[in-house]
């Protein structure tokens, strides 16, 4: 069944009801194709060639499509085995010696979890492999490479103690992390592979810490890798402070101590992270990630504020390699790094570091002189900036003081909206004399709110000598149309839109259509404004004066198919969702949600019936959802459930909570939400408070509901409602059936938190994670989420107060949790995770199970609080454990068999015998119809 909605804001939809046809199949709504990680190349023939991982039913392989091919999808991989492995580092192998096309890629168990209890763990093949487009997988090393060389002839690995060779013990001696290369001997086109391991040689380690980063120094020459400088930059995680080093080493030999060396940058008291050279080499930079300021007990990073992350600032430094600089060197042994003026060229005080909520990349290049970045201290809301790494000249000034020092920065638009991931073009050399010029294209939600499109910027760089160094925003056009189905340039790792000289490649997903790779031919000509498809809108200007429409001169290719990829997979069986706001109850924001309702909800009025009702809440909880498959595997999962759910006939309200993303740092920064007094919850319970309360709901809908949407909404029935959510979205469901019972019927929580305090203790009192083995951060200016929580002092703090601190500190942890409402449970509750679970302590769970059991005991004396119901025990409860599982389920067996629990429990606690019934003979007779 479809209706046409009227326009109304960024809604221009078909309101379209799911088929009936068998709904009982969960694999036909879960079992969808999930892409993310794009990446592309041109070859030696300059044909344009992209790659990207695809997963279905929890097994992923890599796809190819190439521009020679009519971007035909072609499988290069092809493992068919669920066996709980992530695939990534996804890359194309430098082509320089004419070799064919040839992809790299590691695959390695999901964390340290190990669901399907191989006995060994070479059970499930893992390691570095590289792909060609004729298919097949060849693995080149047991171990996962950080880095390929720019001339693809050797892999860095980074191994932790534990990882040392026996052939070289000694190597490893007081070393927590070390840097092995090993060769890649790759032949040209028409020589078989090689398989197997090289040996690795030996090349730096660290004492403290952990190493990341890994990054090579481009070269403006070509490299000769047998009498060259090697110049690689990482960062050196050491827990509360880390460091930005250099590498280098003369030749491709082993190298020793007269031909190596490490120089840390610019050291600090700050944690130095991503570092990233300029393209021509010359310069180095990194995020700096500040040590709060001394305070009396909740520091700014920790206080009412609880998804803020640290003060950051951009750190910049001057790199000079040559053979014989300063008569040092003899061009192989060891050639001479200088490494001077050291800058800080950006700070951020203000809002402090976002996680972004998936998908952002934090710091890129625009040209050799320009950094882009993301930040919301320049107009309060999260946009692309752009700073100048060359210091302005200082205004002329009377006073004998010497001017600060100031970088040009320029936000590349404005707007109660954020920029939630980039990519950048090319540069493109414009007039005469030359002008540098580039595109920067832009995921966000400027067009609506509750989607994403893409829109890229044209800025033009000023050329060097007078002047400030401020780019100039010539033009800002629409790419990609939003409306409230669509969410276009997005992914989990910032993946999600990739550019090159001659294409423009982007994920998009819909209502009904799962993540996409699409394909735009484009022109890098600046004037030529009719070479990108918007599917006839308009140009989104902002900056620029004016622009002329975007004509449809060249369409968007589908690379992809959702047929090929998973035959068993339904889209015919989703309905369109309703987008939904509502004001919170303190009246601060409007919430947005989206209403999934059943096919049989244009039934309700004729036979005057109610539905049940279910809330949705995700994960995170810099997290936002979609009226559509989310860009996230995990998400779009999740979006699937509710539509699985509303086909066997609960209507599900989704919301998106303060604390969430998209919505500004107000809302994301909310003042006592999450470990600071749970004030997001009150929006989870207002969400419930609308799904009960048709008049309101209909009112609430996004779009002004004509007569025929009032008949097709159907009234549910406010003793029925339940809860459900994972991660986050877990600690609600505690939250709601501890603090809300006579409102929530049920509640299924799977891997959520239960008390604040244990959940900081899980990290925090060994100052190490569970994933890793490194020390981790354990002051909050790290802003690590559930791993920073802290109950005692910083050590600035360790005086006379430190017992105050920390009383108070876990006082409003404990009021914060479910825990201290845990006698209010009065409703059945399931609860699933996983014991090996490396986010969410799997003694949370037993936390609700023991709270649980003691009031089984009271029950038998007196109601609980005084009230004529008794409290929940645990003939109430049910469990579900997975033994060596990971936070949310790594495998697709365990989501599969979690889910259909999830949806049994609503059933039995929801839906009625007779409900359940007179369902099933509805969706009889109208498959018979």
């Amino acid at each position: 069944m479809t209706k046409t909605l009227l326009p109304a804001g960024c809604l221009v939809f078909q309101l379209i009801f799911a088929l009936s046809a068998d709904a009982n199949d969960l694999e036909a709504f879960v079992k969808f194709p999930s892409r993310a990680s794009l990446v592309r190349t041109r070859n030696a023939q300059g044909a344009e060639n992209i790659a990207w991982l695809e997963t279905v039913g929890g097994v992923t392989n890599v796809w190819l499509a190439s521009e020679e091919d009519a971007w035909r999808a072609l499988q290069v991989t092809h493992f068919d085995v669920d066996d709980a492995s992530d695939i990534s580092n996804l890359q194309f192998l430098p082509d320089v010696r004419g070799r064919e096309l040839l992809l790299l890629f590691v695959r390695k168990p999901h964390s340290d979890t190990n669901p399907y209890h191989y006995a060994s763990p070479s059970a499930a093949p893992s390691g570095t492999f590289v792909a060609g487009a004729a298919g097949g997988a060849l693995q080149i090393s047991h171990e996962g490479a950080a880095s390929v060389s720019p001339d693809g002839l050797a892999l860095l690995i980074v191994r932790d103690a534990t990882a040392c060779p026996v052939t070289h013990p000694a190597l490893c001696v007081g070393v927590t992390s070390s840097v092995w290369a090993q060769p890649i001997v790759l032949p040209t086109v028409g020589s078989p592979l090689q398989q197997g391991d090289m040996e690795a040689t030996f090349l730096f380690g660290v004492k403290q810490g952990s190493i990341s980063g890994l990054t090579w120094r481009p070269s403006p020459t070509p490299v000769n890798p047998a009498t060259d400088l090697s110049v690689i930059a990482f960062a050196n995680d050491r827990g509360d402070h880390g460091f930005v080093g250099i590498f280098q080493y003369a030749g491709s030999g082993a190298p020793s101590p007269s031909t190596q060396r490490v120089t840390w940058v610019s050291p600090s008291v700050d944690t130095d992270s991503q570092p990233v050279w300029s393209p021509d080499g010359a310069r180095l930079a990194w995020m700096r990630l500040r040590v709060p300021p001394a305070d009396d007990g909740f520091s700014p990073n920790d206080g009412n504020e609880g998804n803020r992350g640290p003060d950051f600032g951009i750190m910049v430094v001057d790199v000079v390699v040559a053979p014989s600089l300063d008569g040092e060197g003899d061009g192989h042994a060891m050639a001479p790094l200088k490494i001077f003026n050291s800058r800080q060229v950006f700070l951020d005080e203000t809002y402090g570091l976002s996680s972004f909520g998936y998908g952002s990349r934090p710091l890129s290049w625009v040209g050799s002189r320009h950094l882009l970045f993301s930040t919301e201290a320049l107009s309060g809301w999260l946009h692309a900036a752009v700073v100048h790494v060359e210091p302005s000249p200082p205004p002329p000034s009377p006073s004998a003081r010497r001017p600060a020092v100031r970088f040009a920065v320029k936000e590349l638009r404005t707007g109660s909206c954020e920029d939630r991931a980039w990519a950048v073009g090319p540069p493109i050399l414009v007039g005469s004399p030359a002008t540098q010029h580039a595109w920067v294209y832009l995921a966000s939600n400027c067009q609506c709110l509750d989607s994403r499109g893409v829109e890229r910027v044209l800025v033009r760089l000023p050329s060097e000598g007078p002047g400030d160094g401020s780019v100039t925003v010539v033009r800002v056009e629409t790419l990609v149309v939003a409306d409230a189905y669509t969410v276009s340039g997005m992914s989990d790792q910032g993946d999600g839109m990739v550019v090159g000289p001659s294409h423009f490649t982007f994920l998009q997903s819909t209502w009904n259509s799962p993540v996409a790779v699409k394909v735009k031919k484009s022109s890098s000509n600046t004037t030529d404004t009719g070479s990108w498809s918007a599917l006839g809108a308009p140009s989104f200007v902002l900056k620029a004066a004016s622009s002329p429409p975007v004509s449809p001169k060249y369409p968007t290719i589908t690379v992809t198919n959702d047929t090929i990829s998973s035959p068993v997979f339904k889209p015919s069986l989703f309905a369109q969702p309703v987008p939904i706001e509502f004001p919170s109850a303190d009246g601060k924001f409007t919430l947005h949600g989206q209403l999934f309702m059943p096919p049989e909800a244009h039934q309700a009025s004729a036979q005057n019936a109610t539905f049940p009702g279910v809330v949705y809440t995700h994960g995170g909880s810099e997290r936002q959802v979609f009226a559509a498959f989310h860009y996230s595997g995990v998400y779009a999962q999740q979006y699937a459930v509710n539509q699985w759910l509303a086909a066997h006939g609960l209507v599900v309200l989704s919301v998106n909570y303060r604390s969430g993303v998209g919505f500004g740092p107000a809302f994301r920064l909310c003042a006592d939400c999450m470990w600071h007094g749970g004030a997001e919850y009150p929006d989870v319970r207002q969400a419930a408070i609308l799904l009960g309360n048709r008049t309101r709901l209909l009112a609430s809908m996004a779009a002004p509901p004509a007569s025929w949407v009032a008949e097709e909404v159907p009234p549910v029935d406010p003793a029925r409602i339940g809860i459900w959510g994972i991660s986050y979205g877990g600690l609600n469901a505690l939250q709601a059936v501890t603090r809300n019972s006579d409102l929530f019927a049920a509640s299924v929580s799977i891997a959520g938190i239960f008390n604040w305090v244990s959940q900081s203790r899980y990290v925090t009192d060994t100052g190490l994670t569970r994933t890793d083995g490194v020390r981790s951060p354990v002051f909050s200016g790290q802003g690590l989420g559930f791993h920073s929580l802290r109950s005692g002092p910083e050590p600035h703090l360790a005086g006379p107060q430190w017992l105050a601190h920390v009383q108070r500190n876990l006082k409003v942890m404990w009021e914060s949790s479910p825990v201290a409402h845990a006698s209010g449970i009065r409703s059945p509750l399931l609860l699933i995770q996983g014991d090996a679970d490396e986010e969410v302590d799997f003694q949370e769970l037993v936390g609700v199970v023991r709270a649980l059991r003691a009031q089984g005991k009271r029950a038998a004396e007196k109601p609980c609080d005084g009230l004529e119901s008794s409290c929940a025990t645990e003939n109430d409860l049910e469990v579900m454990v997975f033994p060596d599982e990971a936070h949310g389920l790594a495998t697709y067996e365990h989501q599969l068999e979690s889910l259909k629990a999830t949806l049994e429990f609503f059933q039995k606690h929801l839906i009625s015998s007779t409900k359940r019934n007179r369902l099933q003979k509805n969706r009889a007779s109208r498959r018979i119809e």
